[in-house]
């Protein structure tokens, strides 16, 4: 129980930095911080965390973004299937190497949701609009370091972090 009751307070703190208010001039910068929760429990707990919480942590996206609903939730599927099918390489590769393939699936739901727009709005995107993926493949090492220190402090107590004292 004490797994889920942590899981879910990250998803949580990953919706409310994701409905941060940004100025006009650093929207294009808003990191996809419910994508990057969920990428890390599916690396490290994939047990507890899979295909339906990836569907319904998009579902919660679309519903809290007002976006079209299921929009994010094919993303996030399609993603989690892709880190299900790489976990264990993708798990022993060094934290840039984590982050370069975290770029590289943020392009690939980038990529989706431009399509998505143009299908259903005919909108295309800034070319700002790309920036965000580095942004969140940026922010990776800190996201890994926090929920890092937040599992073993709660859900290992005995055993020693990885990460030391941070």
């Amino acid at each position: 129980m004490k797994v889920f009751f942590i899981i879910f307070i990250s998803f949580l703190v990953a919706a409310l930095l994701q409905m941060v208010p940004l100025p006009i001039w650093a929207i294009w910068l808003r990191p996809e911080w419910i994508l990057l929760v969920l990428i890390y429990w599916i690396l490290y707990l994939p047990e507890n965390v899979g295909l339906n919480t990836a569907f319904v942590a998009g579902v919660f996206l679309d519903v809290l973004m007002g976006t079209l609903l299921g929009e994010n939730a094919f993303a996030f599927v399609a993603i989690v299937y892709i880190m299900m099918r790489f976990s264990r390489r993708i798990e022993l590769s060094p934290g840039w190497q984590q982050a370069v393939l975290i770029l590289f699936l943020m392009l690939i739901f980038q990529t989706y949701k431009f399509m998505v727009w143009r299908w259903l709005y005919g909108q295309g995107v800034e070319p700002l609009y790309w920036i965000s993926s580095a942004t969140t493949a940026l922010l990776w090492p800190w996201v890994y370091a926090i929920l890092s220190k937040l599992q073993h402090h709660h859900l290992h107590p005995g055993r020693h972090s990885p990460l030391g004292n941070l």
